[in-house]
């Protein structure tokens, strides 16, 4: 064969290639869509939708969307594109006439769609759980899906939305209790539900992702049962890190047994086993560890870390110039928004408390000491802070073993720590807190190290 024809037939076998490799990338989507997606063609659409918005690819004006979403709802009655319809336009523009129409469609698709459509639904439009607008915004809704889910208690699905309406549920770290729906769902799962491999998300919520908080105790029930009963490990690896925060969230006397079940999660939890949570599993390894040397160094009842440094302004200052009074020792910064967002409640305490029995000592995290001054200045911040950064290079946040702002240690007139917090407590967990160890003071009472339960480095 002549040279040039063996040149022809190559281009033309190449055309041919990179016409099929192209045709097969532009149709990409429709053959997923024929022989892989599950949805109707209407969800299929939502899909794209929701694609286009989240890389920015949507139309300039975003009424466009919603007019085509509203259009698939009204299109779709007691489905599934309805219920994700609603839900996207709901979710991404919360500020419109538009969405308080949508809710009040998803309000009665409550009652009449199926729980698998719901479930699916809520896996396709918000898959962490969070809803946009608040929990107080969304409590109508989900508490008719808890209903529904009743109604339907043998459904397969029914376990997994609980758990989307648990994590929809999720309180505030400073929230003083948790809704009532959660402990309703909490009481669900136990008495129908312990044993589904669905409870993964529902064990995070009830033990708030690892950090104690005293909203978390009333469902450590509910946590041992599933301990007791569960066969999945990913369930069983999760209700075993929220039992551990839940109890390190019981004061003083429970430190040891907290102490104890986190050395044996380490034990059951290698982080080896390869499954679909291995991640998720040596994440909490990870962090299981990290409290593990916090309780030894930091823990209830352990004499707080000898800090000295020196306040914003360059003067030297140490913590155990503050011996003999009730200290609330605050890790802050400006960039730090719930830290900003304490700083009245800090001044409160301040009005409240004898400032010869309590006092306030910040450590600031802010690059620039200057920052800082600033902000203490035009927010009426009275009290002194340390700079988190030493001459040394150290940080007094590594010290402590800070892993996220804001931190609050409560230490007594010894300097003994009696409570921590990540997040701002709610005001009456704080206020008792505080009272307590003032009180305490003033009456004679066993010397901290020879109290029951408490762990000392």
């Amino acid at each position: 064969m002549p040279l040039s024809r063996r040149r022809r037939v190559f281009v033309i076998l190449l055309a041919i290639v990179l016409a099929l490799g192209i045709g097969g990338f532009l149709a990409r989507d429709a053959l997923f869509f024929t022989f892989v997606y599950t949805g109707s063609r209407a969800d299929w659409e939502l899909m794209q939708l929701r694609r286009q918005v989240a890389n920015g690819d949507a139309p300039k004006s975003d009424e466009s969307v919603r007019e085509r979403c509203v259009e698939i709802a009204n299109a779709n009655p007691g489905s599934r594109a309805e219920v994700s319809a609603c839900l996207f336009v709901a979710m991404q523009w919360p500020e419109t006439a538009g969405a308080d129409l949508a809710y009040d469609k998803l309000l009665q698709a409550a009652k009449n769609v199926g729980v698998d459509d719901w479930s699916r639904s809520l896996n396709d439009t918000c898959p962490d759980g969070r809803l946009n607008g608040g929990w107080e915004r969304w409590r109508r809704l989900f508490t008719l899906l808890i209903e529904r889910v009743r109604q339907n208690s043998d459904h397969p699905l029914a376990a997994g939305l609980l758990c989307k309406a648990a994590v929809a549920t999720f309180p505030d770290t400073d929230a003083e209790s948790a809704p009532p729906e959660l402990h309703e769902i909490a009481e669900l799962i136990r008495e129908n539900y312990a044993t589904s491999p669905d409870l993964a998300n529902f064990c995070e919520v009830v033990g708030n992702l690892g950090e104690s908080v005293s909203w978390s105790q009333p469902f450590e029930p509910h946590v041992r049962h599933i301990l007791d009963v569960n066969q999945d490990r990913f369930v069983r690896c999760s209700a075993h890190f929220a039992l551990a925060s839940i109890v390190r969230s019981g004061g003083f006397e429970r430190q040891t047994e907290a102490r104890r079940l986190y050395e044996e999660f380490l034990e059951r939890f290698d982080g080896e086993t390869d499954y679909h949570a291995k991640g998720i599993e040596q994440h909490y390894r990870q962090a299981t560890q990290r409290v593990l040397e916090t309780i030894r160094l930091h823990g209830l009842g352990a004499p707080a870390l000898t800090t000295v440094g020196v306040d914003l302004e360059g003067r030297p200052m140490s913590l155990a110039d503050y011996h003999g009074k009730v200290v609330l020792l605050s890790f802050w910064a400006t960039w730090c928004g719930p830290c900003m967002k304490a700083i009245p409640h800090e001044k409160e305490l301040l009005e409240r408390f004898d400032s010869e029995q309590f006092a306030i000592v910040g450590v600031n995290g802010d690059r620039k000491p200057t920052v800082a001054i600033q902000a203490a200045l035009e927010h009426g911040m009275s009290w002194r802070s340390f700079q988190d950064e030493k001459e040394c290079g150290a940080s007094i946040a590594n010290d402590w073993h800070i892993a996220g702002w804001p931190t609050y240690y409560l230490l007594d007139v010894e300097g003994i720590i009696a409570r921590r917090w990540q997040g701002w407590p709610s005001p009456t967990e704080l206020n008792e807190a505080i009272r307590g160890s003032i009180d305490s003071n003033e009456e004679p009472s066993t010397p901290f190290h020879e109290r029951e339960g408490i762990i000392t480095p």
